[in-house]
Formats: structure tokens, sequence, C-alpha cells
């Protein structure tokens, strides 16, 4: 469980990120405490993506601060010293997108060790004992030599998160990791996520399924318009929202 008491793993000061003059991100003020699993809901469009995005620096911030364990995330540096600094942050920060962005022509394994051997953090051999015990920790212990084109969205998908965990972060990114599934294939990604919350993995979910939020999520963000409306714990939000416009996007959900 997080602690309220220590200093927030990811701290973010009105962070404003526009797109020409579309403004996407309106002044965020936002905590993840180490050991929380925050779920971020709302409606499409209300800047939930361009969040996660922000945080581990695929999208520059226009304006306002993010920091990610006692360092300025979108600290102004030089090209070489910025290079070393997305680096080191997307190290500690591993994200899975909505769609899986596995190499092809590499089995699942080989997706795996892949960035640990690359940037040195493991040996061949490290990195294939602890790419085997991750496949099966997601369930595709007997997947380990299939490529992409031989696996299911949802086991394509759990290879993606195996692949992030290889890199031993701080924390977990997950941006509608079902929403490009089968309905069928969704529970079996869900239970995987479940399991690293279980385990204390800090993380933050963009989800729109609202029933996962409630099971799994210890602090829920209801987002509109790149505001945040109303957050608290998932049976408040969720259940007993205080802002007519979270009430409004969970009846519609309904």
């Amino acid at each position: 469980m997080s602690d309220p008491r220590r200093e927030p793993l990811v701290r973010i000061r009105n962070l404003k990120k526009n797109f020409g003059t579309l403004e996407v991100l309106k002044g965020i003020d936002m905590d993840v405490h180490e050991g929380q699993i925050m779920a971020l809901i709302g409606p499409s469009g209300s800047g939930k993506s361009t969040l996660l995005r922000t945080i581990n620096q695929l999208e520059e911030v226009t304006s306002g601060e993010i920091w990610f364990d006692g360092t300025l995330v979108n600290a102004p540096l030089s090209h070489r010293a910025r290079e070393k600094h997305l680096n080191a942050l997307r190290r500690n920060i591993g994200m899975v997108f909505q769609h899986f962005n596995l190499f092809p022509h590499m089995t699942a394994l080989e997706n795996v060790t892949m960035a640990p051997v690359l940037l040195g953090l493991q040996t061949k051999d490290e990195a294939r004992e602890k790419a085997l015990r991750l496949l099966d920790k997601v369930g595709l212990g007997d997947r380990a030599n299939y490529y992409p084109a031989r696996l299911s969205g949802g086991q394509k998908q759990r290879v993606a998160i195996a692949r992030a965990l290889a890199m031993e972060p701080k924390m977990m990114l997950f941006d509608e990791v079902t929403s490009a599934l089968d309905p069928e294939l969704v529970g079996e990604v869900n239970r995987t996520m479940k399991q690293l919350a279980q385990e204390n993995m800090t993380m933050l979910i963009v989800t729109h399924e609202l029933k996962f939020a409630a099971d799994t999520a210890s602090h829920v963000v209801f987002m509109a318009d790149g505001l945040i409306v109303e957050e608290g714990p998932p049976q408040q939000v969720l259940r007993d929202p205080v802002q007519a416009r979270t009430r409004a996007f969970l009846q519609q959900d309904d």
C-alpha cells in the first residue's frame, strides 16, 4: 500500500500541453505514491493518454512541472544530457500501449531480452533467464519461441508487459491496453495487471473498464476537457461521485 506521508514517486504541478492552438491539458496537479494503483477514467479526448505520455516524455510539456523520484522530468537540458536523462527515465518507467509494438521478426523471448542486453543492463544469459521467468509469470512460458504472428492479441499484450517488466521499472504506465482486444481476451491481460497490483507495483492505468478500475485501483481520477474533475477512492468516485460531470459520465457508461 502507498504511504501518503512519503514524498510522491510522481509529482505533477500545473501541467499544460498544447498541440498548436488545441489545449489538451489545462493545468493538471497530481501525486502518485509508491505502491499506488491509480486508474484514469473519462471520455475520449479528455487528455488521459497525453498525460501518461508526458510522464515519460513521449510528449514534451508546454508548461508546468513533472517530478519523478525527486528528479525534474522536463528539465531544460542540452541534447546529449537530455538523451541520457530520457534513457534513465524510461528504464524506471515501463509503458505498455494500446497496440503491442512488438518486433514481428523476433520471438517473444527475443522481444523481452532485447532492451536489457542493448543497454548493457544484463548479459545475454541473465536477460534470457529473467525473460523466461517473466514470460512464465504472465502465463506464456510455453510461448517463448513463438513469433508475434502466432500469438493472439491478449498474448501479444502480455509479452509487451513482460518486456516492460524486464527493465525492472519503479512504475508502470498502461494506456488503454485492452481496448484493441477481443472481449474474450481482455480478462487474461487484466489478470496480469491485477497480479502486478497485488505485488505493489506502482501503476498508472488509463482504462475505460470501470469494473476493472473498481476492483483493482486504490485511487481513481476522473478527467474531462483536459482537467481533473474528481478523484478519490474507487468506492467514492465510481459509486458516490460529488461532481455532476462525473455522475453524467458514469450514467452514460451504464
